[in-house]
């Protein structure tokens, strides 16, 4: 159980930032690239739709330290943002 849950969302003219983190137990990054739970389809998908307005997603899990997720979405005004993102 998580005991922690901080995010934070920053909009910049041009850009999105979303960081959600947590203290709680980390998941195995080996792992996240095989989808074979709902969570990692989840995280995979989340992933396929920034691609697709060339956006990033960074997951850094560390043992003892919980995990860290952020979501980049660049230039987003040059960009038509698909209904599933905005």
């Amino acid at each position: 159980m998580n005991t922690n849950n901080p995010y934070s969302i920053f909009l910049k003219t041009k850009n999105i930032q979303i960081l959600i983190a947590d203290d709680g137990i980390r998941f195995d990054m080996k792992n996240v690239k095989k989808v074979d739970s709902v969570r990692d389809m989840r995280l995979f998908l989340k992933e396929e739709r920034l691609k697709l307005i060339d956006g990033k997603l960074f997951i850094n899990a560390e043992k003892e330290k919980g995990t860290r997720i952020v979501h980049y979405v660049f230039n987003l005004r040059n960009k038509k943002c698909p209904y599933f993102l905005c």
